[in-house]
């Protein structure tokens, strides 16, 4: 379970988090939504470890995580995709996979890298065909030796699920994943975000597509201007009457 507390996070004079309470249940989906501004992505941030706290809490598992920085959240299990694409675009698709796997190489010794020991190709084949298997479960199998730049934007958006799900993770961080999609590709990524939280994953997303977030969503959070306005179910949310006088109403109807 994570757990946040009175989270506070300042730029200077201006407060972009102010008193955040948000918990998230394990191997559920958690959205987080509000309108531009509200403080979604700072809040990842945060979480993430891009950004210290200035005050509050947050714990997962009883423990405190505020402040930690990213790579030692990767080791606790944490992974995240970005709304800007954060890819590798001379790279192969496997190779960007790969990438996210490298917290599970047994191998990491700079003079076996060197000298090219036979265990060192053995966690290598492991983890191509691991990673292979990750692309696989994203219709993404057939493209794994193509430079990332020949895929389209919808199997870029794919592709970094794909390298954040190489990192095995126990939290999925998902930032406007269907952001850019057309309908296709957006009911494709509904599916794939349904196969990871049935696989055991926690995942938390922020998302502006209501359908999306109202298909997907075990419970919802609402931010506006850096507090938290509701808290919920998807139906108590799509009935909350300050949401809905706020700035949600008609997308929340046309969710319904």
């Amino acid at each position: 379970m994570l757990v946040i507390r009175q989270l506070k996070k300042k730029f200077g004079g201006v407060t972009a988090l102010d008193g955040i309470n948000v918990t998230v249940a394990t191997e559920q989906i958690h959205a987080i939504i509000g309108p531009n501004g509200a403080g979604k992505t700072t809040l990842f941030n945060v979480i993430c470890g891009q950004y210290a706290p200035s005050s509050g809490s947050i714990t997962w598992h009883g423990q405190e995580i505020g402040g930690l920085k990213p790579e030692q959240l990767a080791a606790l299990g944490f992974a995240r995709t970005f709304q800007n694409l954060q890819i590798c675009q001379n790279m192969s698709v496997i190779a960007n996979v790969m990438i996210g796997a490298h917290l599970q190489q047994k191998t990491r010794s700079p003079w076996a890298s060197m000298l090219r020991l036979p265990r060192l190709a053995r966690d290598e084949a492991g983890l191509y065909a691991e990673s292979l298997d990750l692309l696989r479960s994203m219709g993404l199998a057939h493209q794994a030796e193509s430079p990332a730049k020949s895929l389209s934007y919808g199997a870029l958006r794919k592709l970094e699920i794909a390298r954040g799900l190489a990192l095995r993770p126990r939290v999925l961080l998902l930032d406007e994943p269907a952001a850019g999609l057309n309908h296709t590709e957006t009911n494709d990524m509904t599916a794939i975000i349904r196969r990871i939280a049935a696989s055991g994953i926690t995942v938390i997303l922020v998302e502006h597509d209501m359908k999306l977030v109202m298909a997907l969503a075990d419970h919802i959070t609402v931010l506006n201007y850096g507090k938290n306005l509701a808290d919920g179910d998807p139906g108590t949310i799509r009935s909350h009457p300050e949401v809905l006088a706020a700035y949600l109403g008609s997308e929340i109807e046309a969710a319904s």
